[in-house]
C-alpha cells in the first residue's frame, strides 16, 4: 500500500462522509448559481466593465461634440469659419469611430 492509500484508509469514516457531503454541497451550489453570476475579480469581467465605461464616456463626448458649433465671427473674406467647421466635423468623426470601436471590442468579448 502506498503512503497516499494508507493515509486515505486512516481517515475515519465519519470524516470521509463529511468531506463527501461538503463536496456534494459545493457542487449543488455551483449548479444552482446559474450563468448570470460572475466573479467580480475575473479579469474578463473587469475588462468588460472598463470597456463599457469607456464606451459610455466616448458616447457622451460624441454627443457633446455634436452640439458644438463654431463661434460666430464677423464675416471676413478669409475662410476661417469653414476651416473650423472642418475641424469640428473631423473631431465628431473621430469620436464616432472610437465609440464604434469600443462597442465592437465589448461585443467581441
Amino acid at each position: 500500500i502506498s503512503s497516499w492509500a494508507a493515509m486515505i484508509c486512516a481517515i475515519p469514516p465519519t470524516i470521509r462522509s463529511f468531506t463527501t457531503t461538503v463536496t456534494e454541497l459545493i457542487q449543488a451550489a455551483e449548479a444552482m448559481k446559474g450563468t448570470e453570476w460572475v466573479d467580480p475579480e475575473d479579469p474578463t469581467v473587469i475588462a468588460e466593465n472598463e470597456l463599457l465605461g469607456a464606451a459610455a464616456a466616448i458616447e457622451a463626448a460624441a454627443k457633446k461634440l455634436e452640439q458644438l458649433k463654431p463661434r460666430a465671427k464677423p464675416k471676413q473674406a478669409d475662410e476661417s469659419l469653414n476651416f473650423e467647421e472642418q475641424i469640428l466635423e473631423a473631431a465628431k468623426s473621430i469620436a464616432a469611430a472610437t465609440s464604434a470601436l469600443v462597442k465592437a471590442a465589448s461585443a467581441a468579448q
